[in-house]
């Protein structure tokens, strides 16, 4: 998906169709926003499709995690405390988890 975004090369060298496809990418609407800032010298008044875009897609993504996790799903790091740490911890303790050691 980078390489369609324009990660790694400019998507104005790519064929009319790669460019369109390119824009379903996020990286895409961010990599147009840094060229009209760093490369055009544009005012930021002109970022607002690319800002637009951006936060729409972040909102969509939020959304769809409160109501995976409104659900009940939620990840197995979440369901013991707030740190990986003690998640693992816990799970030592409990026999949930083991570990391999090689004997020398």
């Amino acid at each position: 998906m980078s390489s369609i975004g324009g990660s790694m090369f400019p998507r104005f060298l790519m064929p009319e169709a790669m460019q369109k496809a390119g824009l379903l990418t996020i990286n895409a609407w961010a990599i147009d926003g840094f060229t009209k800032i760093f490369w055009r010298d544009e005012p930021l008044s002109h970022l607002w499709p690319q800002v637009l875009v951006l936060v729409g897609i972040a909102i969509v993504l939020f959304a769809i995690v409160a109501g995976w996790r409104a659900a009940g799903n939620t990840p197995k790091v979440m369901r013991c405390g707030t740190s990986l740490r003690l998640c693992f911890r816990q799970a030592l303790l409990r026999g949930r988890l083991t570990t391999h050691r090689s004997s020398k």
